[in-house]
């Protein structure tokens, strides 16, 4: 059963900053992490964010890559989608984004829908 793990965030370094912790807790425990970008763009500015971060985090690799296809190799996908995503994976990382009404409407949208199709979700603070 694919579990969904929602965390808030109230502003956009939040975001960031979980971003990147979450690349860097999966990567050490080599539990392989997909991003999946909603275009072009956002997959060069996470590019851009794993490269300038303090400790380097390899990407485009069997355990941390950026895309805008979901990569059936990977049992964990970052969605940062404004979409949910229905994929046969072990865990899927959202955010409960409050930086504008319209991105935390979008997030109340994708936990209807995964409560509407009885995923596991749960919250975290903690990333």
């Amino acid at each position: 059963m694919t579990i969904i793990l929602f965390i808030p965030v109230k502003q956009t370094n939040e975001k960031l900053s979980a971003l990147h912790q979450i690349a860097h807790r999966q990567f050490a425990e080599k539990v392989p992490l997909f991003f999946l970008a909603s275009d072009k763009a956002s997959c060069d500015f996470l590019d851009r964010l794993l490269w300038s971060a303090s400790t380097f985090l390899p990407h485009s690799s069997s355990l941390l890559a950026i895309g805008l296809d979901i990569d059936p190799h990977f049992p964990t996908i970052f969605n940062l989608r404004p979409t949910p995503l229905l994929a046969n994976v072990k865990q899927i990382f959202e955010f409960e984004d409050h930086t504008s009404p319209e991105k935390l409407q979008l997030s109340k949208q994708r936990y209807q829908y995964y409560r509407d199709h009885n995923f596991r979700i749960e919250y975290s603070v903690q990333f």
